[in-house]
């Protein structure tokens, strides 16, 4: 039967639906267990068969800790405190301790418990929810170590596999926890105490120990204390809960069931922690941002109000000012009118005198205008008439002035042409001797060509013959340039005989 799950949770269903029935059940596992009758027989293997049914009903199955998690006793409705489960059996536990009961009581919750425990991170908080229980666990392994060492042990044991699986959310959280272990307890007091349980004999010769009533002495209780599938279970994890201790407080376990992480994910719940943190934050300044925007908002009503009662104050004072302008407005009107219309007059008449005074300085002006004007004529006609006079008089003396001037003319005109033919008689002869000269040369080239020892003073005779040629034409072009200045025109021609001329000449 303990092998197969349905089974194990159709018996456990019963046994929680027989002990919250008002139905009287002594016998009954749970109300064995939690009732605070429970040791009334004075036998401790009542409560300890009790405890190892339930032990196998629960052992590695979440749901059939779940559904024994939901069991309470009291009734809140009626103001009574509620107790889990997990709570009554530790307070039947530090109950049975403080009375000196047979530890074979003890043992039987402590099996409970540590294997309820193990791996299930809400039945720890469940059993951390009531504080003075890690109070009274830790004051039970202290006070016990000599004399009942198995108590003391599985104390020890039930207190590392709460840290073991414990979180910072728990009731009391993790790092408490640790200190709470380390500075009370000891973590050398702790692992001497689980090594001392491991070392004991009902524990370490448990499977060559007979375990029915043959090993009872003198009609006494037998030796059993424990059952295999707890052993078991213990010595597989005695390491485990050993060096739960070392692990830090921020190191938490996760517990995995089958393949899946049991609970909600550390990651996720930091990582929604923050985002939470987050949100309030944001909602908190929004909330303040609120605040400021309805302080500005009142300030800003305020301030309209405040405008508008001294807008209305203004209006009623522009109205009233308004109504005694209207009131005076007619009367100003009419003594305006009057007084226009007396100064449109008092205007008027002296407008008339001015008009007069005008046209009478007019006339005047007009007359004095007539007389300057014949004054004028008149100075005009004599200056017009001694301006003739001056025109004839310089025009005669124009008329000699240019019939003399034309006889300079004429003379100077008579000596330049005297000079010129003069100038052509001697480029004629110029021209001449240039002629004789080439002739000369011709003749001297021939001559040094047959002789070469006078080609040298033929050459510089040519030389000179050319400086000589040079100096007429130099000369001629002057004479050219003194004939243009004295307007008479030279062709072409007249240049060739200048030069033949100037040729003859030198």
């Amino acid at each position: 039967m303990l092998g197969h799950a349905p089974i194990r949770l159709f018996f456990l269903r019963r046994a929680i639906e027989g002990h919250i029935s008002d139905e009287d059940e002594p016998d009954n596992i749970l109300t064995i267990l939690v009732g605070n009758d429970a040791n009334r027989s004075g036998d401790p293997y009542r409560v300890w068969i009790a405890a190892v049914l339930l032990f196998h009903l629960l052992h590695d199955d979440f749901e059939a800790k779940n559904m024994t998690m939901k069991v309470a006793e009291g009734d809140s409705e009626n103001g009574e405190e509620v107790v889990t489960c997990i709570q009554a059996l530790t307070g039947n536990l530090i109950a049975a301790e403080q009375k000196g009961e047979d530890e074979r009581v003890s043992i039987g919750y402590l099996m409970i418990l540590c294997s309820w425990l193990y791996e299930d991170h809400d039945a720890v908080n469940d059993f951390l929810n009531e504080g003075s229980n890690v109070q009274s666990i830790v004051q039970l392994v202290i006070q016990n170590s000599q004399s009942r060492v198995l108590v003391c042990g599985l104390c020890a044991v039930l207190l590392g596999t709460i840290y073991e699986f414990s979180t910072k959310d728990s009731p009391i959280p993790r790092a408490t926890l640790h200190q709470l272990l380390t500075t009370r307890l000891g973590r050398e007091q702790f692992a001497d105490r689980i090594t001392r349980l491991r070392e004991h004999p009902m524990v370490r010769d448990f499977e060559v120990l007979p375990q029915n009533l043959s090993s009872s002495q003198f009609g006494g209780l037998p030796e059993v204390y424990f059952d295999k599938t707890f052993v078991d279970f213990t010595k597989d994890n005695f390491s485990r809960i050993i060096r739960a201790i070392d692990r830090a407080p921020g190191l938490e376990v996760p517990v995995v069931a089958n393949g899946v992480q049991k609970g909600i994910s550390r990651e996720l719940v930091d990582s929604l922690k923050a985002q939470v943190e987050d949100r309030n934050q944001t909602i908190q300044k929004l909330e303040t941002d609120v605040l400021t925007i309805e302080r500005k908002l009142g300030q800003e009503q305020a301030d309209h109000r405040k405008a508008k009662e001294t807008a209305a104050i203004e209006l009623n004072r522009i109205k009233n000012v308004n109504e005694a302008l209207q009131r005076n407005h007619e009367e100003d009107l009419q003594r305006i009118l009057k007084e226009n219309r007396d100064r449109d007059l008092v205007d008027q008449r002296a407008h008339e005198e001015d008009i007069r005074k005008a046209q009478h300085e007019l006339q005047k002006a007009k007359a004095d205008s007539e007389a300057a004007a014949n004054r004028v004529r008149e100075r005009n006609d004599a200056e017009v008439k001694d301006l003739k006079a001056t025109v004839t008089r310089l025009r005669n003396e124009l008329e000699n002035s240019s019939k003399e001037h034309v006889q300079d003319l004429q003379t100077a005109h008579e000596d330049w042409t005297a000079k010129l033919e003069s100038l052509e008689a001697r480029l004629q002869r110029a021209e001449d001797k240039t002629s004789d000269a080439d002739a000369r040369a011709k003749r001297l080239q021939e001559e040094a060509e047959a002789k070469g020892t006078a080609r040298e003073k033929a050459q510089s005779e040519l030389d000179d013959l050319l400086m000589v040629l040079g100096d007429l034409e130099e000369k001629r072009a002057k004479d050219k340039e003194r004939l243009k200045a004295l307007g008479e025109q030279v062709s072409g021609s007249e240049d060739e005989g200048e030069e033949a001329k100037e040729d003859d000449v030198d």
